[in-house]
């Protein structure tokens, strides 16, 4: 007899970030996100995400990209407005088609650091306070060596594969040493070692012969990350003064230590394994990215008093997105299963009354897109008053 359903756990983070619009409200005091995401070779990021941010209750979501994906986008969903303008946040990279060698940013990279207040528009005076940027998949790589992108308000969100290749770049470009991965537990390994061998216990990018030749660079296996992922988010963390969210079915987040009573690091265990789907990651970030715009005065107000209390606050609002997005995801695989409704039917309920359906705990396969349709309904059981 198959095993029912356990009730999903009550979010620890995710009331305190979703206030409930007042009388007062329009739709730029509910958050404006920009979405600068997908492209001509994968388009779905695009669409998907910005549903899904729109899906959170925020008052606007913006889409700057290619154009032929922009007519996707409103196509799925029209309420999406079409190029710059005033935001709270932005969200970049996933579906982002990155040059083979991972290293240079893709074309459009510099709009998003203008939207996002890093760099001023042309005939603008620089922006005294950079809005939170979520960098996703392809986005990430150029972390490395761009201090215009590495700070308080950045937070990057790899799985383990990408988290081990932004390792693997910061020890290349100097910005972290052997020694640090090594202690950390993430064993770097030169390229083509056999099973076992690790790197040299120094600072060196390269394996350098006696003759001063280059031979097999060092890298980060994503076996390190996946056995090591709260070190490897920590040392993300410290190595880029970003606030980091290592994806997986348990997912690390973790600030830069900093003095005080603050907490630096979080973890949220999903309530169902059917996240491993294609396209769930973007979801993720646009959701992250939606609650940023939605609770940016709080983040203002905070950086105004004390920068790392700000990324604090950074930090437990993607634990919230994180707990949005499971439960999301959780209760899209209950309903396909035949066990709960989008109107807000319970667990293992069925809309029509009939007796309670017995469901096997992994619940029935989802699509990234199916997690976009059930987050109104976790909005809505989670809002605070």
């Amino acid at each position: 007899m198959p095993h029912a359903t356990a009730p999903a756990p009550a979010p620890e983070h995710l009331p305190r970030f979703l206030p409930a619009p007042t009388a007062r409200d329009h739709k730029y005091t509910r958050g404006v996100l920009t979405v600068a995401t997908g492209s001509a070779q994968f388009p779905g990021a695009a669409l998907i995400g910005t549903e899904a941010a729109a899906r959170v209750g925020i008052g606007m979501v913006r889409y700057v990209g290619a154009e032929s994906v922009g007519r996707l986008v409103l196509a799925r969903t029209p309420e999406v407005v079409l190029g710059e303008g005033r935001s709270q946040a932005v969200v970049a990279g996933s579906g982002w088609a990155v040059p083979a060698d991972g290293a240079a940013a893709p074309d459009g990279f510099e709009t998003v650091l203008e939207a996002s207040g890093r760099i001023p528009r042309p005939g603008e005076a620089s922006k005294p306070r950079p809005l939170p940027l979520v960098l996703d998949a392809g986005a990430i790589p150029a972390i490395v060596g761009d201090d215009r992108v590495g700070d308080w308000a950045t937070v990057l969100t790899p799985h383990a594969g990408e988290a081990a290749d932004l390792l693997s770049a910061l020890l290349d470009a100097g910005t972290i040493t052997t020694e640090q991965l090594t202690g950390a537990g993430l064993s770097p390994v030169c390229a083509g070692a056999g099973p076992g061998d690790t790197a040299p216990g120094d600072s060196r990018p390269d394996r350098t012969a006696a003759d001063g030749t280059d031979t097999a660079p060092i890298t980060v296996p994503r076996a390190a990350v996946e056995s090591e992922p709260q070190a490897a988010a920590a040392l993300l963390a410290e190595a880029t003064g970003s606030t980091v969210v290592l994806k997986g079915h348990t997912t690390h987040i973790a600030t830069p230590e900093h003095d005080g009573p603050m907490d630096s690091a979080f973890t949220v265990t999903a309530p169902t394994t059917r996240l491993a789907t294609a396209g769930s990651g973007d979801v993720l970030a646009a959701i992250i990215g939606a609650l940023l715009a939605l609770n940016s005065d709080e983040i203002q107000e905070a950086r105004a008093y004390f920068a790392p209390a700000a990324q604090e606050i950074i930090a437990m609002i993607a634990a919230a997105g994180v707990e949005l997005h499971g439960l999301a995801a959780l209760r899209a695989s209950q309903a396909l299963a035949g066990g709960a409704a989008p109107n807000g039917a319970e667990p293992n309920e069925r809309a029509d009354g009939d007796a309670p359906a017995e469901l096997p705990s992994a619940g029935a396969p989802i699509l990234a897109a199916d997690i976009t349709r059930f987050v109104p309904q976790v909005v809505a059981e989670n809002t605070r008053a």
